[in-house]
């Protein structure tokens, strides 16, 4: 059963931040109400979740952190504090023995005492310099993975494999690790984008089936996989299968709304499923994704004022996002400025689409987005 993270008011007013168990978001936010909570808003996913626990089981259960409800918004928003602010911490928890070392070395060094001296700012340096140090051994795990989703974003699929050796290197010396699944995901995505496919799909499923992955979760990554192969068809087929084992999932509407507009064409049967999550509770990560699918599916209907309304909607939201976190946000972000250059252009708006289309041109075309391109083009020179 997954755990989500919520925040609202308590009975009293408050504001708070609490974990709830719960087997949908909706009964989740049905628990919090009996207990008074106003003001609700719900900050994870059963995605979410999914990771985490696979992180969980597969980290030295010693080296893993075990954060508070408060902090464990913190970090999802960005706001944990960094390593200059712990080092601050650290330092002033010690001050009293930095003092007493700073106190005895400075002696030794009056009385010459050269043995005693060394020993002594030996021990003071290591005090002051032990938690940049271990924060810096302890972050292989997380810079290892961010080079990671960077080269996957940009479909650097050979860099892709080198980055997952690097993680698993990573993962060996910290006792951290993003779990077994989630390695094999990348790893089927980057097979995929080789043309390895089959290979591919074998990967993930063995992995997906070892970590008991929910069958739905598993049709949903299997999509991406096959449209990375450029087998849209299939994709659409796995979002299928997903929708039909999770009519509930937020994630699974949304992600086939956008599919269906991008990929297909098909703005009327991308509406109906968009429809469909308005009865649902979303977290507000997936409200900022449903300005983009507005904006597609405005696209697709030659609407370029609407399309230009809610993709500036969609933009803002994103780029509100934590910069610490630009590297998981990157796709979307350009996606936006791409589509954001056609509709520019076509009101007319030159000057601007020319300089959404510098950032993000490259990026379009790089994920085989080409009629955006080809309609910038040619609006442009119209």
């Amino acid at each position: 059963m997954p755990t989500f993270l919520w925040t609202g008011k308590t009975a009293s007013g408050q504001e708070e931040v609490d974990r709830v168990t719960a087997d949908t978001p909706e009964a989740a936010r049905k628990i919090l109400e009996e207990r008074g909570w106003t003001d609700l808003r719900l900050h994870t996913t059963e995605i979410h979740d999914f990771v985490k626990s696979q992180s969980e089981t597969a980290s030295d259960p010693d080296y893993r952190p075990k954060l508070t409800p408060k902090e464990d918004l913190a970090f999802i928003k960005g706001r944990a504090p960094g390593m200059g602010s712990n080092w601050l911490k650290s330092l002033r928890e010690s001050s009293v023995t930095i003092l007493l070392l700073g106190a005895g070395l400075a002696m030794a060094i009056y009385r010459h005492a050269i043995v005693v001296s060394v020993i002594l700012g030996g021990l003071l340096v290591l005090i002051v310099f032990l938690f940049p140090a271990l924060h810096i051994w302890f972050s292989q795990t997380a810079n290892a993975f961010k080079r990671l989703h960077s080269a996957r974003n940009w479909r650097r699929w050979d860099e892709v494999l080198q980055c997952i050796d690097k993680l698993q290197n990573a993962q060996s010396a910290t006792k951290i690790a993003i779990g077994a699944a989630e390695i094999a995901r990348y790893r089927a995505l980057a097979y995929a984008g080789l043309g390895r496919l089959d290979e591919a799909v074998k990967v993930f499923e063995a992995a997906a089936e070892t970590a008991k992955m929910p069958a739905w979760l598993f049709h949903v990554h299997l999509a991406t996989i096959y449209s990375t192969a450029k087998q849209y068809e299939k994709a659409l087929e796995m979002y299928r299968l997903a929708l039909d084992e999770a009519t509930d999932k937020s994630i699974v509407l949304i992600d086939m709304s956008g599919f269906l507009v991008e990929r297909f064409n098909r703005p009327d049967e991308a509406k109906q499923f968009l429809a469909q999550t308005e009865g649902l509770q979303l977290s507000e990560l997936a409200r900022t994704f449903l300005p983009k699918v507005r904006g597609l599916i405005a696209w697709r209907e030659k609407d370029f004022a609407a399309m230009d309304k809610h993709l500036r909607e969609a933009l803002a939201g994103y780029e509100k996002q934590p910069p610490n976190k630009y590297y998981i946000f990157e796709p979307t972000i350009l996606g936006c400025k791409g589509y954001l250059a056609v509709s520019s252009a076509a009101l007319g708006k030159k000057d601007e689409a020319r300089a959404y289309y510098d950032v993000a041109g490259e990026y379009l075309s790089t994920v085989c987005l080409d009629e955006p391109v080809t309609e910038y083009r040619a609006l442009m020179k119209a």
